[in-house]
């Protein structure tokens, strides 16, 4: 039995180090998610660079699902139609997946600044009940995370919310964080995330529903509610945490 079949897709992730490469380029991940840019064409340019999983909820909405080594079948003369697949989960039970482009959607909800979760997220119950919620957020349902925050997420005993925002905030107060490239390329996309095939727009509003916004976000699309003097290029993946 070849030794590369003992390996579980958690072994591979955490000892391929060129998966880290993509820690130096937090604004461009965040960036290529936008409102207004197709989902196959930021799964295509993700695709092309290493070490960019994607976060997603499970169909019972209650845990956090994990997609890693996507790539594009397709888009050639004989065979047009393209196929977003990708690897689901890093156990044994591991298996290919593939993304349904229309159930991608964009999202539009309120939600918390940073110093409210830094407030809260210590207790569950506090983190749960948050009220008032007043930043404007608009992402889509489906959110990429570079491979520092793909490790942190491959290694917790429990992936529902509650526990994957708190390892994450962790992480992103940790001031031991890469530099990266394009530190002021700030055009910041909020993602929520979702299943394997997508909820429709409906399903995606209701995860939130007492922060719902209708109005159009405008230039708060670009507004983060981080403290832009911090050093941590990491914090800006603070949209991450906002299950």
């Amino acid at each position: 039995m070849p030794i590369s079949s003992l390996l579980s897709w958690k072994d591979i992730i955490l000892s391929d180090n060129a998966r880290d490469s993509s820690n130096a380029f937090l604004p461009k991940i965040k960036a290529v998610v936008g409102p207004l840019i197709p989902f196959v064409d930021s799964f295509d340019e993700i695709s092309k660079n290493q070490g960019i999983a994607f976060l997603s909820l499970d169909p019972s909405e209650t845990q956090l699902q994990l997609f890693h080594h996507g790539t594009i079948l397709g888009g050639s003369w004989s065979s047009p139609s393209k196929q977003l697949v990708s690897v689901l989960g890093i156990d044994n039970a591991a298996k290919p997946i593939q993304i349904v482009i229309k159930s991608v959607k964009d999202v539009k909800q309120k939600s918390f600044s940073f110093q409210d979760f830094e407030s809260n997220i210590g207790s569950n119950e506090k983190f749960e009940n948050m009220k008032n919620a007043q930043v404007k957020f608009s992402y889509k349902n489906i959110n990429p995370i570079p491979n520092i925050l793909t490790k942190v997420f491959i290694s917790l005993e429990s992936t529902d919310p509650y526990s994957v925002a708190k390892a994450f905030f962790n992480q992103m107060k940790d001031p031991e964080t890469p530099d990266q490239e394009d530190n002021d390329d700030r055009s910041t996309v909020d993602i929520e995330v979702n299943q394997t095939t997508l909820p429709d727009q409906d399903t995606a509003d209701n995860l939130s529903s007492e922060n719902k916004d209708d109005s159009d976000p405008g230039s708060e699309r670009n507004r983060s509610s981080l403290d832009r003097t911090s050093s941590n290029p990491l914090l800006e993946f603070f949209h991450v945490i906002q299950f």
